[in-house]
């Protein structure tokens, strides 16, 4: 499932994903995938047990500084 969610959000292309009840395992796919990394800025924050990140698509960033 995770793979069908990364191929998703690269070819539909999102401004902005917002993700919920994101496991740690789920947030460090997002963090060390390299495409999406390539397109998105994603937040830093610790999500713990389950928690929330979002992406942010970089040609969107007027701050490269953004962090969640």
């Amino acid at each position: 499932r995770v793979a069908a969610l990364f191929r998703a959000v690269l070819l539909q292309a999102p401004d902005a994903i917002c993700l919920q009840e994101v496991v740690r395992e789920l947030a460090e796919s997002v963090r060390s995938h390299s495409e999406l990394n390539r397109v998105y800025l994603v937040s830093k924050c610790d999500v713990g047990a389950c928690g929330c990140i979002m992406l942010l698509a970089k040609n969107m960033d007027s701050n490269p500084s953004w962090a969640v």
